[in-house]
């Protein structure tokens, strides 16, 4: 009988914990409305190198996880894949994160309006080999990207 019981408390538990995540992510989903920016400098998402211009970014499935990265000018659009982000406060405006090493920009995160979470995307083979080449500089500062934010709208 404690085996039984046991056993139906592993299953509400597990069953509570599904919901909870569904729950969340789907919320994420839901309310990451397309939001626009206004990207001075050419930059690269993945292996895609973009032109400056006016960028749409939304999620593209339920969960957030995908994102669509859309030229306002071009009507281009790429897709990637992205990881869950916390933050620490709620954000009051969207905003683009991007790596530079020089003058080379990298799309890393974004951040939706009105919510403490975002996406970070994976970083490109690019990016990794400008991350390795600056680390044999030997100095830590020298192996940061500097972060530069674009604001959405």
């Amino acid at each position: 009988m404690n085996k039984h019981i046991t056993s139906h408390l592993k299953l509400v538990g597990l069953i509570i914990s599904f919901v909870l995540v569904a729950g969340s992510t789907a919320a994420y989903g839901q309310g990451s409305k397309r939001q626009v920016a206004d990207i001075p400098f050419q930059f690269q998402v993945g292996s895609e190198t973009l032109p400056a211009g006016e960028y749409s970014v939304a999620a593209s499935s339920s969960t957030g996880e995908t994102l669509r990265i859309s030229s306002r000018e071009t009507n281009a659009t790429i897709f990637r894949l992205s990881s869950p982000l916390v933050g620490l406060e709620t954000a009051n405006k969207g905003k683009l994160v991007f790596h530079r090493y020089g003058g080379e920009y990298f799309l890393a995160e974004v951040w939706s309006a009105g919510y403490a979470s975002g996406r970070q995307l994976a970083k490109s083979g690019r990016e990794r080999a400008l991350e390795h080449d600056r680390s044999m500089v030997g100095k830590a500062d020298a192996r940061k990207p500097v972060e530069v934010i674009i604001a959405l709208q």
